[in-house]
């Protein structure tokens, strides 16, 4: 039927040309859609990738039941996506929910909401500098300051959620219990999620 891209941000939506995005520094202002278009003769939709992986949980995973999806992918950076009856709410300009850039504390979001955060709060607690994947590790295994590296990483992400769902009051989160009437759930699709999604752009 067609392709869809799950792309870092950010993004022109209504031209299909990926913008300054800071994760593809040789791709600034290429025009993605366009040029894959022509070469496979195929209708093409373009979104960001925390949309998508929103989406594809919304159409396939955690969130299929929902009718308002926020979700939280918190990796290299921390990406964001807001869906709606299972079409994505892209804002007035295409760039809703990117939240990464949001003042926090003394920085951003996105310092305080992805893996760095956790390498910064472990070397402040332990004095050694680790890959994200091994505090999780050493957490699983008991050590105590990656466990309290952890649960400090979990308090920050605790505090965005609470914004948004403060904000948009939706059904359920997507990131990792319950309140009342809000779910949060750890993405079902795990690293499929954005996949999905990228195609569920052509069905919502």
């Amino acid at each position: 039927a067609g392709i869809g891209i799950g792309s870092p941000g950010p993004l022109d939506l209504e031209k299909g040309i990926i913008l300054e995005a800071p994760n593809l520094p040789t791709l600034h202002f290429f025009p993605l859609r366009k040029r894959l278009e022509n070469y496979f003769q195929k209708p093409v939709k373009i979104n960001n990738d925390g949309n998508c992986f929103v989406l594809g949980e919304a159409w396939f995973g955690a969130a299929q039941h929902a009718s308002i999806v926020c979700g939280l992918t918190l990796g290299t950076g921390c990406g964001c996506g807001i869906v709606m009856n299972r079409k994505i709410f892209a804002g007035a300009t295409g760039t809703a929910a990117e939240i990464w850039c949001a003042p926090y504390l003394d920085s951003t979001v996105e310092e305080y909401g992805s893996a760095k955060s956790i390498r910064r709060i472990y070397k402040q607690l332990s004095g050694k500098d680790s890959e994200a994947k091994l505090i999780y590790d050493l957490a699983s295994k008991g050590e105590k300051m990656a466990l309290n590296a952890w649960s400090e990483f979990g308090f920050h992400v605790g505090k965005i959620v609470a914004v948004m769902v403060n904000i948009l009051d939706p059904d359920v989160v997507v990131i990792g219990g319950s309140r009342e009437h809000l779910k949060i759930q750890k993405s079902s699709l795990e690293e499929n999620a954005g996949l999905l999604g990228a195609a569920a752009l052509l069905m919502s």
